[in-house]
């Protein structure tokens, strides 16, 4: 979590009792005449006259006494697209050597690649400090996989990306019908744009785009709204992964944004009414530490191996089946003990859309981890060259990866069953789904429902949401909310699927 103060200790409380490490400082609202109100010093930002720095000096002050007890913080934020003046640096140091010597701090979010001028004119380097060693240079709109592995210069996976996404992400279709009046949902207006960021970003031109050629033609709010999460998961699980993959040459990634102050189309994991979206999952997956992976940039699998992992023997399970569930590919491997994150098995271009089911388990066959893909005969080609009138906020898309055979695959009935139980944390349900018949059934959406009112129980939390599910296969996922949040009904599962239908 970067680039905040608040008002209070409560979100820090919760990062030091889970383990989250924060990056705490000024954001870019100091550094841009758009937000500030002011001119700007292109290097410096804002803050560049005498007293302007003394006020600002003095509240840095105040909010490192205030917090510089909390162990979630790692390091403190000078600024966020530019570096500080440096008089206002130099005032930063003095109270953090004085005060707070323990912690690094960063003089800037940015720096590596600012000479290409792609989100500042000019080169972000402190005249005290030097370089930050971060980088900052996008991208912020639709991004395919391909990208995060094929990407050498941007922000693809090397070094530290301080600030990125693979674009908007549009929330369910219930979240929606709360956003927008019932004469305004739908085509996409004005008020979707009002919802959506601004500037550059107000527009959801990109991914409607993205969704009609990769997954077919939009017929309604509801299939625009499912066919968004399923391009949510499928963009945001490789930027974290081919982070992964590139260590030690990647270092980390901050995902733009967490969540929305206000019920809106972008930058969100989880939205204002507290709902995941199917970015949510797809960033847990991807950040799973020890598991297997595809890599879109060559093809191949890779083993993942992070942190204070069980470090004995394990096996991997790789499967590949073809739209109409028949199996094309099934090979295991062998990874040997305290393996590091590499390269273990080389997979086949595929010839026509395939579906890749990798699952990691322990010496004794049981299952770890899975991770499931949908590939296209011919990849995303990206258009490295392209020129922009204001500024590189992403990288265009020359041709589009075709998935629309996914529209021909059989249907699939899912059978659904559950077990609550309630204790004084709440209610917490094992929903068991599975798949009797012959046909694989592609990304399976859950909800929990009140069953008076039909309305979506929130917020929720549930382990793992659109999932696959193979020929014969059932899976057992928990869920659980707060009583209140059901009131006195009893709860529903309600589940939507691509091929799957309504249940």
């Amino acid at each position: 979590m970067e680039g905040f103060w608040g008002k209070n200790h409560k979100l820090y409380d919760l990062c030091d009792q889970n383990g989250i490490l924060m990056m705490v400082g000024w954001s870019c609202h100091w550094e841009h005449e758009q937000y500030l109100g002011k001119p700007i010093d292109e290097r410096f930002g804002g803050v560049t006259e005498p007293d302007e720095i003394e006020l600002v000096a003095t509240s840095f002050r105040d909010q490192v006494l205030w917090l510089r007890n909390h162990p979630a913080i790692f390091c403190w934020t000078l600024a966020s697209d530019m570096v500080p003046h440096p008089d206002l640096e130099s005032r930063y140091i003095e109270t953090l050597q004085s005060g707070e010597p323990a912690r690094p701090e960063l003089n800037s979010t940015g720096g590596v690649g600012s000479e290409q001028a792609i989100v500042t004119s000019t080169v972000i380097e402190s005249d005290i400090t030097g370089s930050s060693g971060l980088k900052m240079l996008g991208p912020y709109a639709y991004t395919p996989p391909i990208y995060w592995y094929t990407d050498k210069r941007l922000g693809g996976a090397y070094g530290f990306n301080s600030e990125t996404c693979p674009g908007a992400n549009v929330p369910p279709i219930d979240s929606l019908r709360k956003m927008l009046d019932d004469s305004k949902i739908w085509p996409i207006n004005e008020v979707w744009d009002f919802h959506g960021g601004r500037n550059s970003f107000a527009t959801l031109d990109r991914i409607v785009e993205a969704i009609t050629k990769r997954y077919g033609a939009i017929k309604s709010v509801e299939d625009f709204a499912f066919k968004a999460q399923i391009l949510n998961y499928e963009l945001i699980r490789p930027m974290f992964e081919a982070f992964q993959i590139n260590h030690p040459r990647a270092t980390g990634i901050i995902q733009w944004m967490l969540n929305a102050a206000w019920p809106k189309t972008s930058w969100q994991l989880y939205d204002h009414y507290l709902r995941p979206n199917g970015a949510f999952f797809g960033a847990k997956k991807g950040c799973a530490p020890q598991k297997l992976v595809y890599n879109y940039g060559d093809g191949d699998v890779y083993f993942v191996n992070e942190g204070m992992m069980d470090h004995t023997a394990k096996i991997a399970w790789i499967r590949q089946f073809d739209t109409a569930s028949q199996l094309i590919l099934e090979e295991t491997v062998r990874i040997k003990p305290n393996s590091p994150t590499g390269h273990i098995f080389r997979l086949k271009r595929p010839t026509k859309l395939t579906f890749l089911d990798l699952r990691l388990l322990d010496g004794d066959c049981t299952e770890l981890h899975d991770n499931f893909y949908w590939l296209a005969a011919t990849p995303d080609v990206l258009d490295y060259g392209a020129k922009f009138d204001d500024w590189a906020f992403y990288t265009p898309t020359k041709s589009f990866a075709d998935l629309t055979k996914l529209l021909a695959m059989p249907n699939a009935k899912i059978d659904i069953d559950s077990e609550l139980d309630e204790n004084d944390a709440g209610i917490e349900m094992a929903v068991t789904i599975s798949n009797p018949g012959e046909h694989l059934a592609f990304f399976i959406e859950l909800h929990a429902i009140n069953s008076s009112t039909k309305a979506h129980i929130l917020p929720v939390n549930w382990r793992d949401n659109y999932i696959s599910l193979l020929p014969g296969e059932k899976r057992t996922l928990q869920v659980n909310f707060p009583r209140y949040a059901l009131g006195d009904a009893n709860p529903e599962i309600v589940i939507n699927g691509w091929n799957s239908g309504a249940n």
